[in-house]
């Protein structure tokens, strides 16, 4: 049966409409690899996919790849370890690029999928006829767990996305 399934799956990357050329940003060659983005049914987020890819290309949660046919850039965030004869992750489209600099003063950038912000009300603290509003903006973060990232992104931290004037700060984080 696995191997059924990944003939199918090499058959579907030459032949379905949802074949896709990519190249994984990390990648020494940087030769296009077909692999089948197919849309998330389970989603109605246009900005979440599912990839499938053979294992020999070597995609794993925390890759970021373009996808040649649009330009876009995209995150595994997600692997189905329940899929045997080939790579199955789900995707995040990366719709900034988060640039930042290391102690040593090298600058490092990396893509990153961004959620928010998503309030829709502002809090406030009122004392003594003063009224103070409270921060209310804020974003999830999806990026590669590495030793760029790991170092820099903690708690209180401060960055800039690309071609926004606002400074964010970092209030907790999760590596998993």
């Amino acid at each position: 049966m696995i191997k059924d399934k990944r003939r199918s799956l090499d058959s579907a990357v030459w032949h379905s409409y949802q074949a896709a050329e990519v190249i994984k940003i990390d990648a020494t060659d940087k030769k296009p690899v077909r692999a089948l983005i197919n849309p998330n049914k389970l989603k109605a987020d246009y900005d979440d996919k599912i990839l499938s890819v053979g294992y020999e290309y070597n995609f794993k949660v925390g890759t970021i790849f373009e996808w040649l046919g649009t330009g876009t850039y995209w995150l595994v965030y997600l692997q189905d370890l329940t899929e045997l004869a080939y790579f199955r992750g789900d995707i995040r489209k990366c719709s900034y690029e988060i640039k930042f600099m290391d102690e040593e003063g090298k600058i490092h950038s990396t893509y990153a999928a961004i959620r928010g912000p998503v309030e829709t009300k502002i809090n406030f603290i009122q004392k003594h006829g003063i009224s103070v509003d409270t921060p209310n903006h804020s974003l999830n973060l999806l990026m590669p767990k590495n030793k760029y990232t790991m170092e820099y992104f903690k708690r209180y931290d401060k960055f800039y996305l690309q071609g926004d004037e606002t400074c964010w700060r970092v209030e907790a984080t999760d590596w998993i």
